[in-house]
């Protein structure tokens, strides 16, 4: 069995906050820079697997120095719309419980689920809709803009 971990790292240009959920447009534009990696999931799966395990724990410590870190979690079209919100919140909140171990703080994590609402193909049943978003983003204060 195969899992894809896509390891994307981005730099985002001040003021491109709309691959971040639901940030605040007036807060957005205080985003200097983001890394994010996306862990695929099995089918109406929401757990971890060790390579999942394995591959988070080497993005943090790669990557990782005290910034927020928000996860999105998104699911396939293979349920209820309430279902698949469920779904993607779990396999978010499954990613959170990882990062806990790890010692990252509870606080500096921003955990949601969209189910289909933000999918890569929407529609679709497709391997590449079921995945959860690691974002690490940095921000400046307002005095330094």
């Amino acid at each position: 069995m195969a899992y894809i971990i896509a390891l994307l790292v981005s730099f985002v240009v001040t003021g491109c906050g709309t691959q971040f959920g639901d940030i605040p447009s007036s807060h957005a534009k205080h985003i200097t820079d983001t890394r994010s990696i996306h862990v695929q999931f099995d089918k109406h799966q929401s757990n971890l697997t060790p390579e999942h395990k394995k591959a988070i724990t080497q993005f943090i410590g790669k990557n990782y120095h005290g910034q927020m870190i928000r996860l999105i979690g998104h699911s396939e079209n293979g349920g209820s719309s309430q279902y698949n919100y469920i779904l993607s919140y779990q396999r978010a909140e499954a990613v959170k419980e990882h990062l806990k171990i790890i010692n990252i703080s509870p606080g500096k994590i921003d955990t949601k689920g969209y189910g289909t609402s933000r999918s890569q193909a929407p529609g679709s049943i497709l391997f590449n809709n079921r995945f959860v978003e690691i974002n690490l983003v940095e921000e400046t204060n307002e005095e330094e803009i």
